[in-house]
């Protein structure tokens, strides 16, 4: 778990305030800020909510040349032998659904220009690097099918500003981050899980997990968990913010509490100015 966060809720307000009054002192002696540009390209107007401009040059991938890149007219690729699967989406929607074929297929729609979906040995990779603010709100979702039943060693997803709905997610560790995005799943089963809000909302409907570690900045995680309250050791931390385990609160800016020491399950929570709330499928 993170150390030092006290410090950090002081520096943060003490720089908002004061980043607050030289932005009033700006305007009153005139200034202006209608755009902000990148290396002499125009990407965004405070005025028109346009984030990106379509002549932006794409900003290059870290994962060095894919095997297979996908782009233009909405596409089926189906893959094979695929222990690892990492998807990252800046914007528009994905769903992962449950299939009856033998193989993951990936359904691409056309609306997507700057999209890459590539398999490495035995990693699938799905990145999108759109910027542009309106996609999402009329295309075509980007559709990953899993094989019923199929378990993944480690599945990641990374939720800038899209969607993701899900059917069900199985793996040996499971990792889901939503930066200002939603992710909703209806079931998570693995061995290992994190959990990651910073601004977004995560909804897992039910997780089947021995071990956990859920941190939320200012946004939301609502999570039920397979069992009974008292399978659980819970560790949390909190900062202005809330979390609910079952029926209890536990809010105090600076507290720190152990529940059910000693249980099989072991989760950490942290939560800084959002809120976390954890239920069980069994009651006591």
């Amino acid at each position: 778990m993170k150390k030092g966060w006290k410090a950090g809720w002081i520096i943060a307000g003490v720089a908002a305030v004061t980043g607050g009054m030289f932005c009033i002192a700006g305007v009153a002696l005139g200034g202006r800020a209608d755009t902000i540009e990148f290396n002499g390209e125009h990407v965004f107007d405070l005025f028109s909510g346009e984030l990106f401009e379509d002549d932006l040059s794409e900003v290059a991938s870290p994962y060095g040349a894919p095997e297979e890149q996908y782009t233009g007219s909405e596409r089926e690729n189906l893959f094979t032998d695929v222990k690892r699967m990492e998807v990252e989406m800046s914007v528009g929607e994905i769903i992962v659904e449950e299939t009856d074929g033998a193989e993951i297929q990936v359904t691409i729609p056309e609306d997507f220009r700057k999209i890459q979906c590539y398999q490495d040995g035995e990693k699938l990779m799905i990145e999108n690097t759109e910027r542009k603010s309106k996609l999402g709100k009329s295309v075509d979702p980007v559709v990953i099918g899993i094989p019923k039943g199929y378990r993944l060693e480690a599945f990641q997803c990374e939720i800038a500003a899209g969607e993701f709905t899900g059917d069900k997610l199985r793996g040996g560790h499971v990792e889901i981050s939503a930066g200002a995005g939603d992710v909703t799943i209806e079931k998570v089963d693995a061995t290992t899980m994190t959990l990651e809000a910073g601004a977004g909302e995560i909804d897992i409907m039910e997780a089947v997990v021995s071990e956990g570690e859920i941190e939320c900045g200012m946004g939301e995680i609502y999570l039920t968990l397979a069992g009974k309250e008292t399978d659980y050791e819970c560790f949390t931390e909190c900062g202005m913010g809330s979390v609910w385990i079952g029926d209890e609160e536990y809010t105090a800016l600076g507290s720190e509490k152990r529940i059910h020491p000693g249980a099989e399950k072991k989760l950490a929570i942290e939560c800084g100015a959002g809120e976390i709330t954890i239920d069980f499928s069994e009651q006591e």
